[in-house]
């Protein structure tokens, strides 16, 4: 049987560069309800969603250079979802009570509960995919069979083929597709989607003669501008220089560690921040991005910003899903392509894949943000305009053009490319709105036959082995903010910035319009010490290869379809 093939582009070729290497995204669901029926129909579920998408089923064509996917044929049944679901069984010390400690802690900022499932995201998103043997997708499930209503749905994805919108679709439709099947009714199942291009087909031209300019433009224009920017960047916060080794023209070996944090907010928080983000007219992530500035300044100088003379610069790219900007076609073009549909606009599938691309908000670095002549809706305000304008600029293309011609495996060994410590800025800022409020939304409550079944949250986390920002978070927008920090910087300020990335944003709705910067850092910082029922539980996972205690169990079975039991 002749299998379709696909070539690899931009960021694809990028994330599958070292075969040694993990760049996994994790989607964390957390289910309460009727984890019995959701089990009992989950695998069918699970089969229906990889026949649906077919990157699901991607795997890296063996040989091919450069570097091609090959998308498998869909799934007969159930039996071959061996490799990719597990169903795992966690004691009630490990989940439930962890999470009941977790609503306690919510109320005292002291406590820091190390949960089970942080520590085995953390360590899982560490470990590389065989790309020639496996799928790209992979789920867990923790559960908790002594109460029978909680459990965590957890899907693992390499980066080449995957984004952070990707990974709630495929969670969607799997939790969508557990509660028809659990009906009574005889609504027909979703059928397979076509096979869409990627990003990069659909923003350039590709043919032999643009590759040639492509790469001409890549290696003299692009490759001296990088070296000469990455050299010139000073993380604004310390480094773990030990564990985060150099790109000398070469990803590092061993790859670098990438180390996690959690936290989940209030829903009156983020109600507050929607009404007041209408009230002054700017886009919910422009106030994120200005929050997520407020963090850094909080924490570069200790809590307090009021004298802080010089302008707060720091480099921050934010993640764009590019599937509204772009229409993607089918990949096999046909006489008839045509009348198929696209995937530009509101009503239309939203395919899986690498569609999201990192934009530099130029101002943050260049001019930076003045803390006393700026307030805190002026900078979110210019955050949103230098955002549309970056998406209708060429910034976006040439650089998806450099990564594609010199950060490949083509490449990997020679990309003329050094970057101290791998890092490339001070933080990337991932939102993504699962709310009511979005055009597709995440379901908070399914019918589970005459029973139901609940989110209440979803945390999305990637890990980072190379060329990478010292931080990335990552603010998931369900009835409430949930938050998620890859970081590389020293484990104590890791915390604090932390801290402060949380109640930053967790107050949004509390910032006035005639408080400069400063003064609203200030403003916050003197509630945040004053106020002790702030409902804010940050959890953290251990910080250190070695204090990760990941049973074997936990290692060695996480891609297999069967039941384990954990003491």
């Amino acid at each position: 049987m002749t299998h379709p093939t696909i070539p690899l582009y931009g960021y694809e070729r990028f994330f599958a560069m070292d075969p040694d290497s993990s760049a996994k995204l994790a989607h964390v669901a957390t289910l309460r309800g009727d984890i019995p029926g959701f089990l009992q129909h989950l695998p069918q579920a699970v089969l229906q969603t990889f026949n649906r998408h077919p990157k699901m089923r991607a795997s890296i064509l063996p040989g091919s250079s450069p570097q091609k996917g090959m998308i498998c044929a869909p799934l007969a049944d159930v039996s071959e979802l061996k490799s990719l679901l597990t169903i795992h069984e966690c004691s009630v010390d490990e989940e439930e009570r962890a999470e009941q400690e977790r609503i306690n802690a919510a109320m005292d900022n002291s406590t820091m509960p190390h949960l089970r499932w942080m520590e085995f995201v953390q360590s899982e998103c560490e470990k590389p995919l065989d790309r020639e043997k496996s799928f790209p997708f992979y789920l867990v499930v923790r559960v908790d069979k002594s109460t029978s209503t909680f459990a965590r749905l957890i899907l693992f994805a390499d980066h080449y083929m995957s984004d952070a919108t990707s990974g709630a679709v495929i969670l969607r439709e799997i939790l969508q597709t557990v509660s028809k099947l659990s009906g009574s009714s005889s609504e027909e199942l979703p059928k397979e989607l076509p096979l869409r291009e990627s990003l990069y087909e659909g923003t350039h031209y590709v043919n032999a003669w643009m590759n040639v300019v492509h790469e001409a433009v890549s290696k003299y224009v692009m490759q001296p501008l990088m070296n000469f920017d990455t050299n010139a960047f000073v993380p604004l916060l310390p480094i773990q220089t030990e564990s985060q080794l150099d790109f000398a023209g070469t990803p590092p070996t061993p790859a670098n560690q990438s180390f996690a944090l959690f936290a989940q907010g209030s829903e009156a928080s983020m109600r507050s921040a929607m009404a007041r983000c209408k009230e002054e007219h700017v886009s919910l992530q422009g106030a994120i991005i200005a929050a997520t500035t407020m963090a850094f300044g909080l924490t570069k100088h200790e809590g307090s910003m009021r004298d802080c003379t010089e302008p707060l610069q720091l480099r921050m790219d934010v993640m764009g899903d590019m599937r509204q900007q772009v229409a993607l076609n089918p990949v096999k073009r046909g006489l008839f392509d045509s009348f198929l549909p696209q995937t530009k606009g509101l009503n239309c599938e939203t395919p899986v894949g690498l569609y999201s691309t990192p934009t530099d908000l130029v101002f943050t670095s260049s001019e930076g943000v003045d803390p006393h002549g700026m307030s805190f809706w002026d900078v979110a305000r210019k955050a949103d305009h230098e955002w549309e304008c970056a998406l209708l600029g060429h910034e976006l293309k040439m650089q998806s053009m450099f990564v594609n011609e010199v950060l490949n495996a083509e490449n990997r060994t020679d990309s003329g490319l050094s970057v101290a410590n791998c890092a490339l800025n001070d933080v990337t800022l991932s939102y993504l709105d699962c709310s009511d409020a979005a055009s597709t939304p995440f379901p908070s409550e399914l019918p589970l036959g005459s029973n139901n079944l609940s989110v209440e949250d979803l945390h999305v986390y990637n890990s980072h082995p190379s060329l990478s920002s010292t931080s990335k978070l990552f603010v998931t927008a369900l009835s409430h903010f949930d938050y998620a920090l890859m970081y590389k910087l020293e484990t104590d300020v890791a915390h604090k910035l932390f801290d402060w990335m949380v109640r930053c944003t967790e107050r949004i709705g509390e910032y006035r319009e005639q408080d400069t910067f400063a003064q609203a850092a200030d403003r916050l910082a003197g509630v945040a010490e004053a106020d002790e029922t702030l409902e804010i539980a940050v959890e953290s996972t251990p910080t250190t290869a070695e204090a990760v205690a990941v049973t074997d169990a936990d290692s060695s079975e996480a891609g297999s379809f069967q039941q384990n039991s954990e003491g």
